[in-house]
């Protein structure tokens, strides 16, 4: 119940943000419930991912960043710690693009 309660948000927040779903298979019948667009929306996604989300020099760079940005308020003497923490919260294709 939540997964569907979950997709029809976000089928509702991209309409009124006029995401264009003409790429998901339901766009042009409509989707049974909250849980058709999520999976629809979950398969896009993978898809997407495996194609454009590659590593890159820049990826690393803005990782970097970030990973300071997050770590900035930790002590130095536990800054080390706290990189392999955010690398761990990542997923393996994220990982992987992020260099």
């Amino acid at each position: 119940m939540e997964i569907a309660a979950m997709g029809l948000f976000w089928l509702k927040v991209g309409q009124g943000m006029k995401i264009d779903f003409s790429v998901l298979p339901g766009a042009k019948s409509g989707w049974e419930d909250g849980c058709e667009f999520m999976r629809e929306l979950e398969v896009w996604s993978d898809a997407y991912e495996e194609k454009y989300m590659v590593p890159s020099q820049s990826n690393k760079e803005t990782a970097d960043h970030t990973t300071e940005l997050l770590l900035y308020p930790v002590p130095a003497a536990f800054k080390d710690a706290g990189r392999r923490v955010v690398s761990a919260l990542m997923d393996k294709r994220l990982r992987r693009a992020m260099l």
